[in-house]
């Protein structure tokens, strides 16, 4: 039943607490643009890293990271709580 009513696994939201966080990036698409897939959360952001150490500085308005790629894990240094962020939206 929990699996008829959930047809796209992708469509779970979580919520951010303030600082850091870790967040997986598992949607349809196999990679995305960081900037328009966290759109919703540039203005809370401080800091997105990668498996390797590249990161987007919001400040600086720089993306070392470029697209997120599917099954990949980030870490995200938020100012505030953000309540119900859904990746794949």
């Amino acid at each position: 039943e929990y699996l008829d009513e959930m047809e796209n696994c992708n469509g779970h939201s979580i919520n951010l607490l303030s600082g850091w966080n870790f967040i997986g990036y598992s949607c349809e698409e196999q990679s995305g643009d960081l900037i328009e897939i966290l759109e919703p959360l540039l203005d809370v952001i401080i800091i997105v890293k990668d498996n390797v150490g590249n990161a987007y500085l919001s400040e600086y308005n720089f993306n070392g990271i470029g697209d997120l790629i599917g099954g990949y894990g980030y870490q995200l240094k938020i100012t505030e709580s953000v309540s119900d962020f859904n990746i794949c939206d």
